[in-house]
């Protein structure tokens, strides 16, 4: 699965801001792979507030990992095991975003979805 997804930032806009901030450039990659686990982080804290033990504790560390071992290594591209893909799509499950950033969340979702669909064919072959 791609983690660079194209969540339509204006990254001339957003380097701009984060000048002015005092903060270092980004590329459109690296902030939109962050935002990719941005969005998960968010939807397994609001999913899970009182925290995550045992075995759903592995899998979302291991979901981190790989999310930031790519960003550090500039691939953008993760593969997750089937449980990893389960954890990620029952944290979605019944999570509310901010209205201000549910069109955004709705992109990752679509290709996420899209992802596990596409990984379901190609089994089914």
């Amino acid at each position: 699965m791609k983690i660079n997804i194209d969540y339509g930032t204006d990254i001339k806009k957003l380097n701009e801001a984060r000048v002015e901030q005092g903060k270092p450039e980004t590329t459109k990659d690296e902030f939109h792979s962050d935002i990719t686990l941005d969005y998960i982080s968010y939807a397994v804290d609001k999913k899970y507030p009182d925290g995550l033990d045992g075995q759903m504790r592995r899998i979302y560390g291991r979901i981190v990992r790989k999310l930031e071992g790519c960003i550090e290594k500039k691939t953008y591209k993760v593969i997750f095991e089937e449980a990893e893909k389960d954890f990620i799509k029952n944290s979605f499950n019944d999570v509310k975003f901010p209205a201000k950033i549910a069109k955004h969340v709705n992109v990752f979702e679509d290709e996420f979805i899209s992802k596990l669909e596409d990984d379901k064919v190609a089994k089914e072959k």
